[in-house]
């Protein structure tokens, strides 16, 4: 299968935990045989969700630099530009159609045109695209465990 992972799973890798996620479910994930894929916006995100954390902490500064570094370099992961010709139409779509969370909607439209499937724990995403008619299929975590 292959899969769009939303921002929040990449988090453990860079050393931000969350409750109910750490990095050996990321480590599972990556494990799965999955064509596993991330919109190169969630690496922007990423710095704009731990900045706040890690200003003045030099070795959680590294920590997530490295984090990143593995994340790009990665082998298991292939990162998509955050808009090209096939997703440009479905993003603006996307938009036009009242998503306003504009990290998600290049993640999104990374995944209607490449993946088979989104991996998010956002609970907005699913129902909105379930109001768009769209086919895509969504799970979050516990859904990912499931599948397995």
């Amino acid at each position: 299968m292959r899969i769009v992972l939303d921002t929040t799973y990449l988090l453990p890798i860079v050393g931000v935990e969350l409750v109910g996620m750490n990095i050996e479910d990321m480590r599972s994930v990556l494990a799965s045989g999955h064509s596993l894929m991330l919109n190169e916006v969630s690496l922007f995100e990423i710095l704009g969700k731990v900045c706040p954390v890690v200003a003045e902490d030099e070795e959680s500064r590294k920590r997530v630099e490295t984090g990143l570094k593995a994340i790009m370099n990665s082998d298991r992961l292939t990162i998509l530009s955050v808009i090209d010709e096939e997703t440009l139409p479905v993003a603006l779509d996307l938009m036009c159609r009242g998503m306003r969370d504009i990290p998600d909607v290049p993640i999104v439209a990374s995944a209607l045109v490449h993946a088979d499937s989104l991996m998010t724990e956002a609970k907005d995403i699913p129902a909105f695209l379930r109001r768009m008619g769209s086919s895509l299929q969504v799970f979050d975590l516990k859904g990912f465990r499931n599948k397995r």
